[in-house]
């Protein structure tokens, strides 16, 4: 872990045109991924995940499949359309 002190936030000495009394500056830039700290947490993180996909599809009939089945019914009901309305475009 890091030890960052957030009581107080990082403060750089006031701009005298701007007329402000205090400029707060990131302590890190903005992509700091800290992959290392993802790769300690992994297994909490597999647990959420899998946590998330379960009461999300443990209700369902086919449960996880649906995950799989629901995008092709989809572009099946897709293609069907499609191709009813060139059938009627050609009668």
């Amino acid at each position: 872990m890091h030890n960052l002190d957030v009581s107080r936030p990082v403060v750089s000495q006031p701009d005298a045109d701007a007329g402000w009394t205090m400029i707060l500056e990131p302590r890190r830039p903005w992509l700091d991924l800290r992959l290392a700290e993802l790769w300690h947490a992994r297994d909490l993180i597999l647990l959420f995940v899998r946590r998330d996909f379960v009461a999300t599809y443990k209700q369902t009939i086919l449960g996880p499949l649906w995950y799989l089945v629901q995008p092709l019914l989809t572009a099946g009901l897709l293609l069907f359309n499609r191709a009813e309305q060139t059938f009627m475009d050609t009668i």
